[in-house]
């Protein structure tokens, strides 16, 4: 998911149209969304009143992506809430209950949109080439195979990605591979039973 010039964990299947209330619209699915928090955190003074996605700052947005990330649960639901309220009374910082929630679970692999750059700083110096793979084999929908330093991925539609019409997609998939050679991972390209194209 795109958000900004980061590409962020996409929100877990649970929160449906939730996620996408609290981080880009307002009002379209409000009402739902307010009585999914309520129902989560047994507060049922939550309100969304006064809140707006599009005025999360960019950590804020950030940390809303990253709690989304998550199964919803009593804890998220809360820390949520938390960051619903900062923003619906115009803070611009990040409550400290977020944070020490998020500073527990490390964010699912994400690297910054390739833009002018020197070569040598590719982003990806704090994700591991495995978690990278995996990340994009979720987000690509491609079949994997890992044994230890040997990765089997499915040829035709690395071949797909790989002359995929949208240009960052191409980038992504040329970094990543570059990247497991470099970590030592030896990749073999084979048929293999693929997911959905795109």
């Amino acid at each position: 998911m795109n958000v900004g010039s980061c590409y962020l964990p996409p929100p877990h299947r649970e929160w449906g149209q939730c996620a996408e209330e609290l981080l880009f619209y307002t009002s379209r699915y409000s009402v739902h969304t307010q009585s999914c928090l309520v129902r989560l955190s047994g507060n049922s003074k939550v309100s969304l009143a006064g809140y707006q996605a599009e005025k999360l700052d960019p950590r804020q947005k950030f940390c809303m992506a990253r709690l989304l990330s998550r199964p919803p649960s009593e804890a998220f639901a809360g820390a949520i809430i938390q960051l619903v309220e900062e923003v619906a009374g115009g803070g611009k910082s990040v409550p400290t209950g977020v944070l020490d929630l998020l500073g527990n679970n490390q964010p699912i692999p994400y690297f910054r949109t390739l833009v002018s750059r020197p070569r040598q700083s590719s982003g990806l110096e704090q994700v591991s080439a495995e978690e990278l793979i995996r990340h994009l084999a979720s987000r690509y929908h491609f079949p994997l195979r890992l044994r230890g330093r040997v990765i089997w991925l499915d040829s035709e539609r690395i071949d797909q990605l790989l002359h995929s019409r949208r240009a960052q997609i191409r980038r992504n998939m040329i970094e990543a591979l570059r990247y497991l050679n470099r970590s030592g991972y030896l990749v073999h390209l084979r048929l293999m039973k693929c997911a959905k194209a795109a």
